[in-house]
């Protein structure tokens, strides 16, 4: 595009112009320049103005803009094919097909997201962890499933706390009671197994082939299952002879010995390690002026032990006097092969 003089007018106009804005005269395809002074003359023309030059030959000035004159005949006699009109539509097709695209792939991801968080969901309902539970709640902070998460982690919390304190007691009861308020739980088998271990210890005590069957019909697949069906094959080779019962009894009559004398460092020959430090604590919170007293001869039997081949139990009770007041407690005390005291438990029975 150039600017050049209209010339009819010589205002300044554009070569593409149709025609010019301000006399109306045609432009476009209609002008020629003056090969020897250059001056921009209308088509037709036969001699330059400017310098009488024969310009009748000259060619037009070509111009991409090829529109019809003012009085609506064709420029340089040539009539142009309308101009179609681009569509619409294949630009708008493609915008649909993104726009569609976009939103299935969002719609791709979100239930991606909801079957997998369905399928961790569905994963805890037999679990019974902690950490994970919390783990779900860390990953789905906006989950529909939230609000059922943090009340089953609450009461998983609450039987943890159970658990812990009863963990350490050798009550048969309360550990039955646990599992009756709490049939499933992370805590399941280490209660079964306390369960079946203390019974174990109560039935084999008797030594006797109805007391074996009884623990066989309570755990027929239990840790000492096999044991108990020996011990009913072998129940003869369980007697206890006197010489070992007087060991029993000497140990045990040590044991209290030690204790009422506040003896810290007699329970080093005649306690288990396990026992040692429980012993000690025993001896020490014991008032200056109590003491245990046995009142009733022990009922000593020998049951078997994997580790050592067997043990001896023994049953009695002891009286504790503390300034005029007697309490009263079974004991059991479970005595090693090699005349240790592996374990004892006291109940009390009665205060008089």
């Amino acid at each position: 595009m150039a600017i050049i003089r209209c010339p009819e007018c010589h205002h300044e106009i554009s070569t593409l112009a149709p025609t010019c804005p301000f006399c109306g005269v045609n432009i476009a395809g209609n002008i020629i320049t003056c090969p020897d002074c250059g001056k921009i003359l209308l088509n037709g023309t036969e001699t330059c103005p400017n310098c009488s030059c024969n310009v009748s030959n000259t060619p037009i000035i070509p111009s991409p803009v090829i529109t019809t004159r003012a009085d609506g005949k064709p420029l340089n006699g040539k009539l142009l094919p309308p101009t179609k009109k681009r569509s619409k539509w294949p630009l708008i097709t493609c915008l649909l097909i993104l726009i569609l695209g976009c939103a299935g792939y969002f719609y791709y991801e979100h239930m991606k997201f909801e079957n997998a968080m369905k399928a961790d969901y569905t994963a805890l309902e037999k679990n019974y962890d902690i950490n994970s539970y919390i783990s779900f709640l860390k990953k789905y902070p906006a989950s529909q499933y939230n609000t059922e998460i943090e009340y089953r982690l609450t009461e998983l919390r609450k039987t943890q706390e159970y658990w812990n304190s009863i963990a350490e007691s050798d009550s048969l009861e309360i550990y039955k009671s646990f599992l009756t308020h709490n049939p499933q739980s992370a805590f399941t088998e280490l209660c079964n197994n306390k369960i079946d271990s203390l019974e174990w210890l109560l039935y084999s005590s008797e030594n006797t082939q109805e007391a074996y069957q009884k623990y066989l019909n309570l755990h027929s697949d239990g840790k000492y299952a096999t044991l108990a069906k020996q011990c009913i094959e072998n129940l003869d080779k369980l007697t206890v002879t006197p010489a070992e019962k007087d060991s029993v009894k000497n140990v045990i009559s040590a044991y209290f010995a030690a204790i009422n004398q506040h003896n810290l460092s007699g329970f080093d020959n005649i306690a288990s390690e396990k026992l040692v430090n429980i012993s000690i604590d025993l001896a020490q919170q014991l008032p200056e002026n109590a003491y245990y007293h046995i009142i009733t001869p022990p009922y000593i039997s020998k049951i078997p032990s994997k580790v050592a081949g067997y043990n001896y139990v023994a049953k009695f009770q002891v009286e504790k006097h503390n300034e005029g007041n007697s309490t009263i407690y079974n004991t059991y005390t479970i005595v090693t092969s090699r005349m240790r005291i592996y374990s004892i438990r006291l109940s009390q029975t009665e205060n008089i």
